[in-house]
């Protein structure tokens, strides 16, 4: 959230210079909040994992407070932003200020691959369909990377008709549709003008036509994250608060990733503004939502998962170093 407009039109807006003095005073102290606080749930709870929405755990495959592999990555991946698996063994990731995608190794738990893409900017999330790379960047578009690093190297780029209002967070491949799925962490709708507040979208890119479906495939509505979060008194005044200063009111619950677990067909939302992990059926049914610790997910931005079902959720460094974590699926096929 950007203050410094806000704070510039008191400096010359009241006539009264003490009024004006005391709103900017207050502003300051409201953007240190959200600075130090950053104004989320994961500030507001205790440093546990709940599931709010009724879900029978003795079929939810994964015990997130009990990683099976912590995976520390070098400081060329500190802000990781998202990740796909390659194969048993390597991970792509990609970070959001260069445009190279990186190869990790989870055997020797090095990078061994470095393939640059495209000029710098701000890359959000990665997935691999048929040995094809595709980065999502923040404004909509979509590269298209083809045997990168090889002399057959190809890269393609494509505009969603998503732009910067939208901010475009996640990118998993769906197999049902044939489709990339796009989430958004900012505005819901391609028209800017259509109110937007309480709800987030993902959209579906055909990969056949490549072209993006106008109409959202799924519409998450943040109410209903929002009434299931245990919040203390001062946790519902921040939320109040930071949602009458944001004309979107997109500070309970915003998409970091997006990713299909393969065995149950159950799409996976994670959010890094708000530390939760939502698993929604294909209508869009809010099945169970997932508090993350604060103490292993400093700052979710990737999610990903194995052809078994296991899950691995790629933190930023956040002031320490940038981890994967591997979550084995104990539910079998």
């Amino acid at each position: 959230m950007n203050l410094s407009g806000i704070k510039q039109k008191i400096l010359f807006f009241p006539r009264n210079r003490f009024v004006g003095a005391l709103l900017f005073f207050l502003l300051l102290v409201l953007e240190a909040l959200i600075i130090s606080c950053h104004i989320t749930p994961q500030n507001t709870r205790s440093d546990t994992l709940t599931d709010s929405i009724s879900i029978d755990k003795s079929k939810f495959p994964f015990d997130l407070s009990a990683p099976d592999r912590i995976f520390y990555l070098p400081d060329d991946l500190y802000e990781i932003s998202g990740i796909t698996m390659i194969d048993s063994f390597h991970i792509a990731c990609i970070q959001d200020e260069n445009g190279i995608i990186f190869i990790f190794d989870t055997t020797s738990r090095k990078i061994t691959g470095k393939f640059s893409f495209a000029k710098d900017g701000d890359y959000e999330d990665i997935v691999i369909v048929n040995k094809i790379f595709y980065v999502l960047e923040s404004n909509g578009h979509l590269f298209q990377v083809e045997n990168p690093g090889e002399k057959g190297q190809s890269i393609r780029s494509y505009q969603t008709q998503l732009g910067p209002k939208n901010d475009c967070e996640g990118l998993c491949y769906d197999s049902l549709t044939k489709s990339l799925l796009i989430a958004c962490k900012g505005h819901p709708f391609l028209d800017k003008d259509k109110t937007g507040k309480h709800k987030r979208a993902i959209y579906r890119f055909d990969l056949a036509k490549k072209e993006m479906i106008k109409d959202p495939f799924l519409i998450i509505h943040v109410n209903e994250i929002e009434k299931n979060e245990n919040l203390d008194t001062y946790g519902r005044f921040s939320y109040d608060l930071a949602s009458a200063l944001d004309p979107d009111g997109n500070i309970v619950f915003q998409p970091s990733g997006i990713a299909i677990q393969p065995v149950t067909g159950y799409l996976f939302v994670l959010a890094h503004v708000g530390k939760t992990l939502l698993i929604l059926d294909r209508d869009g049914q809010l099945l169970a939502m997932m508090t993350l610790s604060m103490s292993l997910f400093a700052q979710p931005e990737g999610i990903c998962f194995t052809k078994a079902g296991d899950m691995f959720i790629s933190n930023e460094g956040a002031g320490g170093k940038a981890t994967i974590l591997l979550f084995k699926n104990k539910i079998p096929r």
